[in-house]
This record gives C-alpha cells, structure tokens and sequence, in this order.
C-alpha cells in the first residue's frame, strides 16, 4: 500500500502534542518544527496557498501543493485520445466559458479517506484553486464542474462521475471550492494526480 511506502521513505519521525510530524530527512524535519514555533515561514503565510488552506475542514489528514504548470495531461495517455479530449475543452469553453488563469492548485482528503483495519477508505475529496478574483473563482468552479461531468479519465476511460461525484461547489474571495464523495479510497483520487489525469482541472 501507498501507506508503507511513504511511512518507509518519511522515516525521520517526532510527535509535537497530538500532531505526528514525519520527513524523509531530518534537515526537512527540522524546518518542518521551525514553521511550528514561527521560526520559519510555513505553508499558511503562503501569499497564494494560504486562503485555501484556511478553507480546509478540521478533518483534512492530508493537502498536496501544485503549481498551475504541474497540473496537465499524463504523458501515458493515448495520443488518439488527443482529439476528444481537445474537443471537450473546446466544448467546455463555449458552454461555459474558459478556465481563468490560477495561481496554484490544493488537493486534499478527509479523514474519512484513510482506510484501516475496520474499514473505512470512502470519505471527502476537496480541490481549492487559488484565482484572482472571486468571479475569477466562481467561473473556475463552473468549469470544472462542466468537464468533471461531461469528461472521462485519461487513464481508465470512465466517466469521472463514475469515480465519484462533486457534493459541493462554492466561493470563498477568491478561491474556488469542490468537494466530491470518494466512494471507494482515496488511491482513486491520488491516481489521477500522480498520473496526472486533470482534465477538469487544466487552464
């Protein structure tokens, strides 16, 4: 499991109170506990990542960082899948307009994502686009959801809406919220990231 293999290579290890802080390096770890003590800047004081991480619910156990150029196609995906998949972005665009121009991009997951021993491994999926502006956010958030729902995976070929559903759609100044239902774990949303199956998500 993804699990194992992150704890083995996170191997440099200290609990600060309830929070377990884990580090492939000990010079990482120790940045890690400066950001805690405000001896180093930390991701909250992030101009751009900063908003939307004040968006996450208290149960997220886990929010990854990209950048608007680390969000693109899979270099695995068929080249004569090439055609559709412009097509669709051309579809999006007169449908409901272009995706805006965004500064970076937060993925994250619940608690209700971790499986364990007695089960679990559905739960929250969340995206926070940091934009510009707050119409910039609401029309991001309409974009994705129009590609989300008319679009399939790069990878699998199935809908995406087969993989699991947007529950939720908002703004908060200017930063687009999507929330979806994991209906089986969260490898299914971690795949299409580490694949790079973002279509809903590319500018």
């Amino acid at each position: 499991p993804v699990q194992r293999a992150v704890m083995a290579t996170f191997n440099n290890v200290t609990l600060v109170g309830d929070i377990l802080i884990c580090a492939p390096t000990q010079e990482l770890l120790e940045e890690a506990l400066a950001a805690g003590t405000g001896g180093a800047p930390s991701a909250a004081e992030d101009p751009v990542f900063g908003a939307s991480l004040r968006t996450l619910p208290a149960t997220t156990v886990s929010a990854i960082a990209l950048s608007a150029a680390a969000v693109g196609f899979s270099i695995d995906v068929d080249p004569g899948q090439a055609g559709p998949l412009n097509d669709l972005i051309v579809q999006s665009d007169a449908e409901v307009g272009s995706m805006p121009p965004y500064d970076g991009l937060l993925t994250a997951v619940d608690a209700g994502a971790v499986t364990t021993e007695v089960g679990g491994g559905a739960g929250t999926a969340m995206i926070r686009i940091v934009t510009g502006s707050g119409e910039d956010a609401e029309q991001a958030a309409n974009v994705v959801e129009y590609r989300w729902t008319e679009g399939a995976s790069l990878v699998s070929g199935q809908p995406y809406t087969d993989l699991m559903e947007i529950t939720d759609l908002s703004v908060d100044d200017n930063v687009a919220m999507i929330d979806f239902e994991l209906a089986e774990n969260a490898r299914v949303w971690s795949q299409l990231f580490i694949s790079r199956d973002t279509l809903p998500f590319i500018q």
